[in-house]
């Protein structure tokens, strides 16, 4: 059996909803698109719920803008 993977597609895809912040670091970027048609490049928003910590998929801006809630 043999198995081909596009490394370099990989790294691409993998690093689409993701900023580089050195080091070989990258922190998730905000899904959601901004008024002028181009995607946001915020950090994500962190929430506490109880005991636990849960990521959002929108930064702190577009969390309170898509009303959402944990």
């Amino acid at each position: 059996m043999e198995i081909n993977i596009d490394f370099d597609e990989a790294s691409i895809l993998w690093r689409q909803n993701k900023k580089s912040i050195g080091n070989g670091m990258y922190v998730y970027t905000c899904e959601a698109t901004c008024k002028n048609g181009k995607s946001c490049s915020k950090k994500l928003c962190f929430k506490k719920n109880g005991k636990n910590n849960i990521l959002s998929t929108y930064c702190f801006t577009h969390f309170h803008l898509n009303k959402c809630s944990f």
